[in-house]
């Protein structure tokens, strides 16, 4: 019997660095599907920073 894929979304949170991937679980393999970090502006206050992520 085959078990299921997954997708994992990992999440380093930080207040003008965030950096975020996605890798895929198939039985013991692990592929890295994507990965990146946004770069806030020490300018932006929390909610404009939240938005920037929201739209990305």
């Amino acid at each position: 019997m085959q078990k299921a894929s997954k997708i994992i979304l990992g999440i380093d949170p930080g207040t003008l660095l965030m950096g975020y991937g996605l890798i895929a679980v198939h039985g013991s393999e692990l592929k890295l599907l994507h990965m990146d970090v946004l770069k806030l502006s020490s300018k932006l206050d929390n909610y404009q920073r939240l938005e920037k992520i929201h739209h990305r």
